[in-house]
């Protein structure tokens, strides 16, 4: 669902859409609390500058021709805002210890590839003396 607002001149450039999407996220850093809260996802709307020629691409860059790549690049920044916003609440601190647990079970299976979860669990517990 996009809607578009056409701008005369923003901010001395003329060919510039602002457009408005949406996007449903269905999970927020692996984190069951936002899925509980969530079950069937969560709808954001973000909004993004679309450019309708080249030359309004170009001058937003300053160089040459852009315009499409502009266009998914304003759109996916937009998105990328937008999830981050909506899922902020949901995103682990990294340096709690289930997170520093996490890394470096995944750190010990990358060190040595033949160990399983479950023993490279086992590894890093007795390193934590959990």
């Amino acid at each position: 669902m996009e809607t578009a607002v056409q701008d005369a001149v923003v901010g001395g450039t003329k060919g510039k859409t602002t457009k408005t999407d949406k996007t449903k996220i269905n999970s927020a850093y692996g984190n069951s609390e936002f899925t509980a809260k969530y079950p069937k996802g969560l709808e954001v709307s973000f909004s993004y500058d679309e450019y309708d020629t080249d030359e309004s691409a170009a001058a937003s860059l300053h160089t040459g021709d852009l315009k499409d790549l502009v266009n998914a690049r304003e759109k996916s920044n937009a998105r990328s805002a937008a999830i981050a916003k909506a899922t902020a609440d949901y995103k682990p601190d990294p340096n709690s210890a289930p997170e520093i647990r996490k890394r470096m079970i995944a750190d010990a299976m990358k060190g040595n590839t033949k160990l399983t979860e479950e023993q490279a669990g086992s590894l890093v517990d007795s390193i934590l003396g959990v």
